[in-house]
């Protein structure tokens, strides 16, 4: 599951902007692990642009101490993997996808659970043709 643009506020069911490095994003995509998202590119694009992080919205995250892996796949070859931590600095990244048909998303966290202390955040994501 992916929300485009927005988290919900911890205490309510309000919408928040997503948050990474104590920096608020208008843009960009909030996923739940345990979830694969497939964009369809069809060779139109160059770059993947995106900050990558758990989202910040969620102030228990250290209790938690919430890591997802995640990781981008260009026609079934992995493009980019690492795992994202609570307590680590978002990371930017610029990727080629010149001749990508197909760009996979999957995130996994490995104790299979799921929930707001979890949410990775690609914010302000872009493609660049």
């Amino acid at each position: 599951v992916a929300v485009r643009n927005h988290a919900y506020s911890p205490n309510s069911f309000e919408k928040v902007p997503l948050k990474l490095g104590n920096k608020p994003y208008s843009d960009g995509l909030l996923i739940h692990p345990q979830t694969k998202l497939e964009f369809t590119l069809n060779r139109q694009f160059r770059k993947l642009r995106a900050v990558v992080g758990i989202d910040e919205n969620a102030a228990d995250r250290g209790r938690f101490e919430p890591a997802v892996q995640v990781r981008l796949l260009a026609d079934g070859k992995v493009l980019w993997e690492q795992t994202v931590r609570w307590d680590a600095a978002p990371v930017n990244l610029e990727l080629d996808v010149n001749d990508v048909r197909t760009l996979e998303l999957v995130t996994i966290c490995d104790d299979g659970k799921v929930g707001p202390l979890r949410h990775v955040d690609l914010a302000d994501a872009k493609l660049i043709k």
